[in-house]
């Protein structure tokens, strides 16, 4: 999938899909609430979710894991 956070790209991993919400893992921190767009091909439009929460994936990795909404 591909998230677009301001004028920044980044292509990322769906962790996981809840009613709630998904968990996406990609190589950069986010803020908590940002606005964000998540797009890909096969899901038609782009989704506009904000960022719950971030943490890294695991110490000294520069890959994070976010909560969306």
């Amino acid at each position: 999938a591909l998230l677009r956070a301001g004028d920044a790209m980044h292509f990322t991993s769906v962790v996981n899909v809840t009613l709630s919400g998904l968990c996406l893992e990609l190589d950069a921190a986010l803020p908590t609430g940002e606005l964000v767009s998540l797009s890909r091909d096969d899901f038609g439009a782009p989704l506009t979710a904000r960022v719950l929460w971030c943490k890294s994936v695991k110490k000294g990795s520069k890959n994070h894991l976010l909560g969306l909404e």
